[in-house]
């Protein structure tokens, strides 16, 4: 039996932060965090991309938005 890696802890509440063995996982800026924390509240369902584009630039999505999501 192949031992398990430890399971990533994801903090939600203030900043959004990940952590792994303890240690910090870098997660990049401010949009990529919106996006995991949209995913992370909606376990198991599809997520549009017009809803995480929504969350991730609070209305006001650059052009290049659609490819990055």
């Amino acid at each position: 039996m192949e031992p398990q890696a430890p399971p990533i802890e994801i903090r939600l509440l203030g900043a959004t932060q990940a952590y792994h063995a303890g240690e910090p996982l870098a997660l990049g800026g401010k949009q990529p965090r919106s996006v995991l924390a949209v995913l992370l509240l909606h376990p198991g369902s599809i997520v549009s991309k017009e809803r995480l584009i929504d969350y991730a630039w609070r209305g006001e999505p650059p052009e290049a938005a659609v490819a990055i999501c």
